[in-house]
């Protein structure tokens, strides 16, 4: 019996001294920040047995007492079965603290108190919300951000590379090849034309766009666009040789005579047969880098509209090389024949435009519409040389058949321009900031001048046989034409 005493205030000592440090190495409870959650508490039922009298009970950052039923006398604590919780309820506040808000439910998409347009994005990324995608549209009025999650990275920049399918209007140039039986010398009317007559250069052509920009604010209300555009050099090569049959020749008109003529580069005549080749390199390349100021005009859930002001400069550049080369079979003889014909205009001047973008679930769909207006400055290069190569030293004289001493050198002007453009842009979300996009675009640009449009055909022989005089033909013809081009665009834009 002792032993059992000592037994029990041993155990109960162990248990007084096991508390007591388990106390000791407890943090102190600190109630966490008050929120603008109402205030509730747990109440608690309970069938048999009852809690202590200070019995707390928490719910979400909050403790609060707990209302019990007393137990009936006769049962146990013991074996009390375990409370069972009712729906949580409002509970008044205490002395000192906050007082407590009524409850509401939450609507099913939160809105924005300045717009009462849904919050972009309130279900998740593709749920059908106005602002799906990238997450830089923005709902309600102007400085008004969409979803404030993103605003902490500061989606400033954007980039978007497309490979461009396009095609542009070709040059123009005049017959510059005929072929003909033996008695007509290839002289036009009646000649066949096989080269020239029509645009050349003009199939479908690669490049490539690349548009990157910044916002000046958080907001997404002002920003800075750059804009290339370019086309590789595009290359048209046109061959042909003969041994006299069929008869090939270069037609021109005579200003000394005012007929039209001809001169070979293969015949079959048997007092002065020859044999030659014609080839033609035609050649051309267009670029454009444009600085836009981009400024939010209007805005909605699902689309925007913006005003674009700022620079445009292009390029357009010409090349046209005419060769020829003549031996004679009867007389040995060669004659190359070479006459080269380039322009490059280049258009600085101011642009103003609208840009408009609007938003469905994942899709897109961009447009622009702008307006250069400036200045265009073009220059012709015109150059020629003949090389007649005999059984005695060759001869080098600086002129071909279409380039002469009269229209030799390089010629500049400078025109007035406008240079519209309009484009469409449908876009697909494969992430929130990356999209697909496919396009469709086209520009058009008056007052250049083109290679072929700068042949002058009217010649006076007597330059070609080097006689002494004045003469004025064949001239700079200084001819204006327009340039136009369109294409598909396909590309990847980037939001970050």
């Amino acid at each position: 019996m002792v032993r059992t005493t000592h037994f029990l205030a041993a155990l109960a000592a162990s248990t007084i001294l096991a508390a007591s440090w388990a106390a000791a190495q407890t943090p102190s409870w600190q109630e966490p920040p008050r929120t603008q959650e109402p205030r509730t508490a747990s109440r608690l039922k309970w069938s048999s047995g009852a809690p202590s009298a200070g019995h707390q009970v928490k719910s979400g950052a909050r403790y609060a007492s707990a209302e019990t039923t007393q137990p009936l006398p006769s049962e146990s604590p013991r074996n009390a079965p375990m409370p069972v919780a009712e729906e949580p309820g409002p509970v008044a506040p205490e002395p000192g603290d906050f007082a407590a808000e009524p409850v509401q439910s939450a609507p099913p998409r939160a809105r924005h108190a300045h717009s009462g347009c849904p919050d972009c994005d309130a279900g998740g990324d593709c749920d059908g919300g106005p602002c799906d995608g990238d997450y830089e549209m923005r709902c309600g009025p102007l400085g008004y951000p969409c979803h404030p999650f993103w605003r902490q990275f500061h989606d400033r920049f954007w980039v978007r590379t497309e490979y461009m399918l396009w095609w542009a209007q070709g040059m123009s140039t005049p017959p510059l090849l005929t072929t003909s039986p033996p008695g007509q010398n290839g002289v036009l009317p009646e000649a066949q034309v096989l080269y020239g007559g029509v645009p050349i250069n003009d199939g479908a052509r690669s490049g490539g766009r690349i548009w990157f920009g910044a916002w000046f604010d958080d907001c997404h209300n002002a920003g800075l666009d750059f804009t290339y555009l370019g086309f590789g050099r595009t290359t048209e090569r046109f061959s042909t040789n003969s041994t006299g049959d069929p008869l090939l020749a270069r037609p021109f008109f005579d200003a000394s005579t005012g007929e039209n003529t001809s001169q070979f580069v293969a015949n079959s005549n048997p007092n002065n047969a020859s044999q030659g080749t014609f080839t033609v390199l035609a050649s051309s390349d267009f670029h454009v880098a444009e600085v836009l100021v981009r400024r939010g005009l209007a805005r909605s859930c699902n689309y925007r509209v913006d005003f674009l002001t700022g620079y445009r400069y292009q390029r357009l550049n010409d090349n046209l090389r005419i060769t020829n080369d003549e031996t004679g079979i009867t007389i040995p003889t060669t004659f190359t024949v070479v006459d080269q014909f380039d322009t490059r205009n280049d258009f600085n001047g101011a642009e103003i435009g609208f840009a408009t973008e609007m938003r469905r679930r994942r899709w897109s769909l961009e447009t622009q519409l702008k307006l250069a207006i400036g200045n265009t400055h073009s220059r012709t290069h015109i150059a020629g040389s003949m090389n007649i190569t005999t059984p005695a030293p060759p001869v080098l004289r600086p002129s071909g058949l279409l380039a002469q001493p009269t229209n030799i050198g390089d010629h500049e002007t400078n025109q007035f321009s406008m240079v519209p453009e309009l484009g469409f842009t449908a876009g697909y979300a494969i992430t929130p900031r990356l999209r697909a996009t496919l396009g469709y675009t086209l520009m058009y640009w008056g007052n250049v001048l083109r290679a072929g449009d700068q042949i002058d055909t009217a010649i006076d022989s007597r330059q070609l046989s080097l006689e002494a005089g004045t003469f004025v033909r064949p001239e700079f013809p200084r001819r204006v034409s327009d340039f136009w081009a369109q294409g598909m665009n396909l590309g990847l834009d980037l939001r970050f």
